[in-house]
């Protein structure tokens, strides 16, 4: 891609893409900063949509309210036809009734109206009064319950004269803009291979031939507004035939009603000044730069907002689930109960439309859409095989839209064979693997692990990461990370001591097993990966260390003890049998082996929230140029691997914490706590 192509805000529509070539092309955006998340933020956006209609469903979906105005330059000539016919019948009638004093309306040599008034009166007024009632134009105020006036709303037909989108019918080529809209609030829906084709050439093409849509922005689109420019004409045109002065004295059949609203609290009209004030670091749109502890004051908000995000997840509505977690992060890291929608506003990733979501929590105590979530039939059968251990939102989805399964006994009747050995092992032992692990459990079994490894060698230094190190009182699984000062016992050591605690009989299966980076030579993942690195971390969960992913179960139960055989068995069959009758639970686990060079950006890699973790990515990329990966740092113009942990020498009780300590202060980042990293 040319350095000097500048691409204005893109939004890419999700419809017909595969997620991974949907991501491939975010990613290619969000390198040359063109990516938004959000139609509302973007100017553009790229599609494989062939057609308008699709275009305009998709939007409909996603409760995008735009006016179509893709074929405006088109239409002109339409809409002066239609106004111009429509004069002429009007005139037409006016003949026909002699003796009515009447207005005579003509164009003068600049196409502009020239209005001659045959004498003054009541007849003439009543007409006026007749064409502003049937037309809707907006000299008239809307009442409210209370009797008070307030301005019709901005994009009514009560607001708009179609006669404003008259120019001068010789000289115009496009009609007038309307007041209330801005040009630039237009949104462009084009064909993918526009921004295929600007980069093959190196420029910016016109958009002429690859436009399939044109929007002009509005907050709200009343269900009485003429869906186009002609129908406002026509609509204009039939008043005018259509007119008789004694209609001015029934009802309207298009009465003026306002919009139903949820019941506003008082505080949300307080003054911002009276609200609590906003720490320095809620002005940062990073959550990396922010504390987030475990708990927050807004915690029942925060979990109705997290049965959203992960209804937008199974639904494949990824920029929702990335919008959701940012606002969720800045929520989480507040430190006061919120009490009003402008209180919400004011934090980053939040905008009008979390604001409405809490006045509704507000009113309610509770959110339709979360809801829906929890009775929804389909919902509740994706999330039941999203917790699958092994199974992820795609396959979820595949499981129940395209195999038509419904449980958990549909996939074992139909199939098993199908599954991964990662996957069978999930259904296996479901319900095991969602019970959660007590934080003395996971202390036990992080104890066991570096004991097992000291004794390869007793220089090993263990951190327990994930979940427990944010504070959390029990975990879903547990991730225990391994270093040593020697670079040579962290070569391919993952085998060797996963293999002596299977011995042990705490490891009943080994799912999964990377030394990806010990075959790096414990390198730092390179910036340009080829296509069997990106295999190579797909393999690994996106993640480029050593480690290995198993099946853990207590052995320390006196109840689990077989009983005494009635003929000789060999010491495997008694583990057998041993393992068979055990109560435990098995657990999911991870150890992870990281080099000493690099230890610290390897705990921070495993430690943080998930919003956490992806905007010290952002940070890093956007302030420093650097590239994140829990493997090492590197600089994104020259490759170059970034010592960040080389001024902490020795490898005493306390030295990784310095070490992590040390990676945020060269990152530029005040320090953070584990237990302050709790974005979710």
């Amino acid at each position: 891609m040319s350095p000097s192509l500048r691409f204005p805000t893109i939004y890419v529509f999700g419809f017909l893409f595969s997620d991974h070539e949907r991501k491939e092309l975010e990613d290619e955006l969000e390198a040359v900063g063109a990516l938004r998340y959000t139609i509302q933020e973007a100017e553009i956006g790229l599609t494989k949509i062939p057609t308008k209609a699709r275009v305009k469903f998709e939007l409909r979906k996603m409760k995008v309210m735009m006016i179509d105005v893709t074929n405006d330059e088109e239409n002109t000539e339409k809409v002066k036809e239609v106004i111009v016919e429509g004069k002429e019948e009007v005139g037409k009638k006016r003949k026909a009734q002699p003796g009515k004093k009447v207005r005579k309306i003509t164009l003068n040599e600049d196409g502009n109206e020239i209005i001659e008034l045959s004498s003054s009166g009541g007849e003439t007024e009543d007409l006026e009064e007749k064409r502003e009632e049937s037309l809707g134009v907006a000299r008239k105020k809307l009442k409210s319950a209370d009797g008070t006036s307030s301005p019709a709303p901005i994009g009514s037909r009560h607001a708009l004269n179609p006669l404003e989108f008259q120019e001068d019918l010789k000289g115009s080529t496009a009609p007038k803009v309307l007041d209330s809209f801005e040009f630039s609030n237009t949104f462009k829906v084009l064909k993918l291979n526009w921004y295929f084709d600007s980069i093959r050439t190196g420029s910016l093409l016109p958009i002429e031939n690859y436009l399939i849509y044109e929007g002009r922005r509005t907050t709200e689109l009343p269900k009485y507004l003429p869906p186009d420019l002609l129908t406002r004409a026509a609509a204009e045109s039939e008043a005018y035939v259509k007119y008789n002065h004694h209609d001015r004295h029934q009802k309207s059949s298009n009465p003026l009603t306002r919009p139903t609203l949820l019941t506003q609290t008082t505080s949300e009209h307080d003054d911002p000044e009276h609200f609590p004030p906003l720490p320095e670091y809620l002005k940062s749109i990073y959550s990396c730069e922010r504390p987030t502890p475990l708990t927050s004051p807004n915690d029942d908000f925060i979990i109705k907002l997290k049965s959203i995000k992960l209804k937008r997840l199974l639904d494949a509505d990824h920029i929702g689930v990335r919008a959701y977690s940012s606002s969720i992060a800045s929520i989480a890291a507040y430190p006061y109960p919120l009490t009003s929608p402008k209180e919400v506003t004011r934090l980053p990733n939040c905008d009008q439309k979390l604001a409405n979501l809490f006045l509704e929590y507000q009113n309610t105590g509770s959110m339709s859409e979360a809801d829906e979530f929890q009775t929804n039939p389909r919902m509740q059968i994706l999330r039941l095989f999203y917790n699958i251990w092994g199974v992820g939102e795609t396959t979820a989805r595949e499981f129940h839209d395209n195999k038509g399964w419904r449980d958990l006994d549909d996939i074992i009747e139909y199939g098993w064979d199908k599954l991964s050995r990662v996957q069978q092992i999930g259904v296996k032992y479901y319900d095991e693997f969602l019970l959660p692990v007590p934080r003395a459990e996971v202390e036990a079994i992080g104890s066991i692990v570096r004991a097992e490894a000291r004794k390869i060698d007793p220089g090993y230094q263990t951190v327990i990461v994930g979940g427990y190190r944010r504070g959390k009182m029990e975990s879903g699984d547990v991730d225990i990370m391994l270093t040593h000062p020697d670079e040579k016992r962290t070569w391919n050591v993952i085998s060797e001591l996963t293999g002596r605690l299977e011995d042990l009989g705490c490891i009943t299966h080994i799912l999964r097993e990377s030394r990806a980076n010990s075959e790096r030579g414990q390198r730092a993942l390179d910036i340009r990966h080829g296509p069997g690195d990106e295999k190579e971390r797909k393999a690994t969960g996106f993640d480029s260390l050593d480690k290995s992913l198993v099946v853990w179960q207590d052995i320390n139960d006196p109840t689990s003890s077989p009983q005494p055989p009635s003929h000789p068995r060999s010491q495997s069959q008694s583990q057998s049998v041993k393992r068979a009758k055990n109560p435990n639970p098995h657990r999911r686990v991870d150890i992870i082996i990281t080099p000493w060079k690099t230890a610290g950006v390897a705990i921070i890699g495993w430690s943080g929230g998930t919003t956490f973790q992806r905007d010290l990515r952002r940070y890093l990329k956007d302030k420093k140029g650097w590239r994140f990966d829990s493997s090492g740092v590197r600089d994104m113009k020259t490759g170059d691997w970034i010592d960040l942990e080389g001024d902490v020498k020795g490898d005493w009780d306390g030295v990784l914490r310095e070490k992590e300590m040390a990676v945020f202060e060269k990152c530029g980042l005040e320090w953070r706590e584990p237990w302050e990293r709790c974005t979710g």
